[in-house]
């Protein structure tokens, strides 16, 4: 591990981990349905956070009927929240920006593990300091999605990173499911969604107030389990 105990790596999720994107990723979902005459909720929104946008979509036009294929109501989403997160640029979550300073000081890499498309993506690069992010995997890198740990293990492996020495944060379900499969450290902190109670999970409020011997417990905890 890197220094005494230190993680080799963190890894972040993006929507709803390190930036209040689930509104624009909500309000993109409603205008495209609104198009097509069809009511959505949250409850409906809910089901999805965190999932493959190829599958998600698929489902979606599916479900409610829509008269578009998966890729075509994909690209109309993407466009809407594309639109909305060049308006609100990136909305940091609490106690965000001051983690990412502290892994700068402390040297450890960062990756950036997301379902989301690259252009998305690299908002929230753009605003953050540069350097910030070391790695980025996005939903274009990957041929599974969460909760397969394809992304995870594709993000260890490109920071040269073993995934053991990995400590991850996120806040979905199927994203916690993903670092839990890659073997990795995960600490969730639950936005928009409440995760299931995964044996050994390490769960915070927020990120605010972490600090270098919270990275060193993380780092060295047990593995947490899905059975």
């Amino acid at each position: 591990m890197k220094g005494e105990g230190l993680p080799g790596a963190v890894l972040f999720d993006l929507d709803g981990t390190l930036a209040d994107t689930e509104p624009n990723w909500f309000n993109g979902e409603l205008a495209v349905m609104k198009r097509h005459g069809v009511p959505w909720t949250f409850a409906d929104a809910e089901r999805y956070i965190g999932t493959d946008l190829n599958e998600s979509s698929a489902d979606i036009v599916v479900r409610y009927g829509l008269p578009l294929s998966g890729p075509e109501f994909k690209d109309a989403l993407v466009s809407e929240v594309y639109r909305i997160a060049l308006e609100r640029r990136t909305c940091w979550l609490p106690g965000v920006e001051e983690t990412l300073m502290l892994l700068r000081r402390l040297r450890i890499p960062v990756a950036l593990v997301t379902m989301s498309v690259r252009k998305l993506a690299d908002v929230v690069v753009e605003d953050a300091p540069e350097g910030t992010f070391d790695v980025v995997v996005a939903g274009e890198d990957v041929t599974k999605g969460k909760p397969d740990p394809e992304a995870y293990l594709l993000a260890a492996s490109r920071l040269g990173v073993d995934p053991g020495d990995c400590v991850v944060f996120e806040d979905s379900s199927p994203g916690t499911l993903s670092a839990i499969r890659a073997r990795m450290h995960v600490v969730t902190i639950p936005w928009a969604t409440k995760t299931p109670d995964f044996p050994g999970l390490l769960r915070r409020e927020s990120m605010e107030g972490i600090d270098e011997a919270a990275l060193r417990s993380y780092a060295n905890a047990p593995l947490a389990s899905e059975a």
